[in-house]
């Protein structure tokens, strides 16, 4: 995603981004990937049994339990070091499985209540991620919600999406993890994850690890419903979504959504898929369209040994292919534009979609978000998806919420992240209920102290090294 410069200036990051985002599924529509979905459970290798949870731990050694990996990573994240040497791919594994037993009593669209704290792309960055749960609290202090991106891009992919699932398998009440769109081996095999999984356990075994991580996130619910109120999800909308005869009211909408059953196998086509790549048009028109920087595996794979090798890690060589360069962005004015039916006032030729500079989905205008919000009596969409460099961006009068968590993004980008709080009742639909709190990445890693339990306490922003200030 990032130019290949050093030093990249803030005012063009975001069309630097873009640039690297246009046709992220570009080889998606080859003979080979149509069926890698319904097929990729073909090739996983011999499952493992699921780790004990803290209810069956009984006697065993308390390192090869979910409580005892977690807080030997959560450590492992203070610490701000990586994977713990003798993670094997066996107990990844029964972490995985363990974790989809869990994922699978959940439905696709989850219907939950505040107040809950709200993450949005965290792309690799493992140490801010455990800070700030230990700077928030711990669950079930405190509840969560993460929407998606959790791996690529960051040099520490394994070790943050690991500790997801680990928490969400200790505290399955109170952490919640929607999928995102790297969340698919479709992706991530031509970004950092699986070069960084080959990289650490070598080819064979990484290969199967990533076999088993693809058929997990296949069990990750894709969108969610806080307070009755707010529609959550890490791209966006679906034409779907607005056409009368797929859904005309909230609860017919979390029906059809989740009808559809684990493992959650998708095409780019089909609503699902926009669920988890769509965008907001406001944000993809303020970026211009530069000339193409592509980025290669090998890049990713220097940097995840140099932060090996700072870190005192073993480190592993492994060959990769390069990455196909990314065509240059379409130009918003060079796209056709589609016309909705009609918007939520009845007037017909209001442009709600346009096709998504990805290559796939769509882009939808702030007639499609009102008429989704209206048309299912929710007050406020909350997404994922796209890089934000003060880590949150309000869109559509206030009504569309982009969410970016990862500060410092893949190390290159100055940027800070953000987290949102949704209080624990519904608000009167005028004023968005939420608080955020941006961070920079150097100061939440020098910051000694937790946030007060009361989020009406919380300062703007963790500002300085071991203190939190208004």
């Amino acid at each position: 995603m990032p130019p290949g410069q050093s030093s990249p200036k803030p005012a063009s990051a975001d069309a630097a981004l873009l640039s690297d985002e246009v046709n992220e599924w570009r080889l998606v529509d080859s003979e080979e990937d149509e069926d890698t979905a319904s097929a990729s459970s073909e090739r996983l290798p011999e499952q493992q049994p699921p780790l004990q949870s803290d209810s069956n731990a009984g006697n065993s050694d308390p390192p090869e339990t979910v409580a005892g990996l977690f807080s030997r990573l959560h450590n492992a994240g203070l610490q701000q070091r990586c994977l713990p040497s003798d993670f094997t791919v066996q107990l990844i594994a029964g972490a995985l499985a363990t974790a989809k037993s869990v994922l699978l009593a959940e439905p696709n669209c989850l219907q939950l209540a505040g107040p809950i704290v709200m993450f949005g792309d965290l792309h690799g960055e493992f140490h801010s991620l455990v800070k700030l749960i230990e700077v928030l609290g711990r669950p079930p202090a405190r509840s969560y919600l993460f929407l998606g991106d959790y791996v690529d891009r960051g040099p520490l992919s394994l070790e943050t999406v690991l500790y997801l699932l680990l928490l969400k398998a200790l505290h399955p009440r109170h952490v919640f993890v929607l999928r995102g769109n790297h969340e698919d081996r479709r992706i991530y095999r031509y970004f950092n994850f699986e070069d960084e999984l080959i990289a650490t356990f070598g080819l064979t075994a990484g290969q199967n690890l990533s076999n088993y991580f693809n058929e997990t996130f296949c069990y990750l619910p894709v969108c969610a419903v806080v307070n009755g109120e707010i529609f959550c999800c890490h791209g966006g909308l679906s034409p779907y979504f607005n056409h009368p005869r797929f859904a005309a009211s909230q609860a017919e909408l979390v029906r059809r959504i989740n009808e559809p059953s684990k493992p959650l196998h998708f095409r780019k086509s089909d609503f699902i898929a926009d669920l988890l790549w769509s965008d907001a048009l406001d944000i993809v028109a303020e970026m211009p369209s530069p000339a193409v920087y592509p980025s290669t595996a090998e890049e990713w794979i220097e940097q995840r040994n140099a932060v090996s090798d700072a870190l005192g890690t073993m480190r592993s060589t492994v060959a990769t292919s390069a990455v196909p360069t990314v065509s240059p962005s379409l130009r918003l004015s060079q796209m056709p534009m589609l016309e909705s039916a009609s918007n939520a006032d009845g007037q017909q030729g209001v442009v709600e979609w346009m096709p998504n500079p990805r290559g796939c989905s769509y882009v939808f205008t702030k007639a499609a978000c009102f008429n989704f919000l209206r048309r299912h009596r929710l007050n406020w969409l909350i997404r994922a998806h796209m890089f934000v460099m003060n880590g949150c961006k309000f869109s559509f009068e206030g009504r569309c919420v982009t969410l970016f968590s990862a500060a410092d993004y893949a190390q290159r980008y100055r940027n800070t992240g953000a987290v949102l709080h949704i209080p624990g009742s519904a608000s009167d639909g005028t004023k968005f209920p939420g608080r955020t709190l941006r961070f920079c990445k150097k100061n939440l890693l020098q910051c000694d102290s937790r946030l007060p339990e009361n989020p009406a306490d919380w300062p703007e922003e963790i500002a300085v090294k071991k203190s939190l200030i208004r």
